[in-house]
């Protein structure tokens, strides 16, 4: 991932190098009034990062394990991501598979290089029943910094490098504490859009109405 962020810097991809993390985005959601998946889209070049980092062996690993363990965690939720995933990529809308490790439909990588929330955050792209599967990676002392501070539950969490959290982000506002200046912190999380199983539903020829909490 570090590698990436560095292509992309230099070849004026991405920010310039003042900036403190850089996210990119790949596969699909749904939303009110689309008669299917939307996919999630860039730019052309930013796209030639985004499929460097789906290629990786290693991100591909984490995505596999992150699956398995909700699959550990929350079996029926794995069955309803696995179903929706599945019945999108396999109806007539062909619906892109980021991994095939993975029943998650979409990924968010943040490149770094020192990934921080100082604002409250809520991911209006993850469901909000559903549970985004978050890794941290990087060389961070976890004592001091890169904590996870989740507001409403007045929590604050320390974060060892790759551990993989499974969050409502969707429900919970959280941050993401800073790290020392020598150090780096990325992430990879994986999501459930809202609406996705609704619309897969429709997609079958079901009859649901599309909701999508903001």
């Amino acid at each position: 991932m570090a590698e990436v962020r560095r292509h992309g810097i230099e070849t004026g991809v991405l920010s310039p190098p003042g900036r403190r993390d850089h996210v990119l985005s790949a596969g699909f959601s749904a939303r009110p009034g689309h008669n299917g998946p939307i996919k999630i889209t860039t730019t052309d070049l930013k796209q030639q990062l985004v499929d460097e980092l789906l290629k990786d062996v290693n991100i591909s690993r984490v995505a596999s394990f992150q699956s398995m363990k909700l699959n550990r965690f929350s079996p029926k939720m794995w069955d309803k991501y696995e179903y929706t995933t599945a019945r999108m990529n396999s109806t007539r809308w062909n619906a892109p598979i980021n991994f095939q490790g993975s029943t998650y439909p979409a990924v968010r990588f943040n490149v770094g290089p020192q990934t921080s929330t100082v604002q409250p955050y809520m991911d209006c792209q993850q469901e909000c029943r559903g549970l985004s599967a978050m890794t941290p990676i990087g060389n961070y002392n976890y004592k001091l910094g890169g904590h996870i501070v989740f507001y409403e539950l007045k929590l604050i969490v320390e974060v060892v490098p790759g551990t993989t959290l499974f969050v409502p982000t969707g429900l919970l506002s959280y941050g993401t504490m800073d790290i020392q200046e020598s150090e780096e912190r990325m992430t990879i999380t994986q999501c459930f859009g809202p609406g996705l199983a609704e619309t897969s539903s429709k997609v079958l020829g079901q009859l649901v109405v599309i909701l999508e909490i903001l």
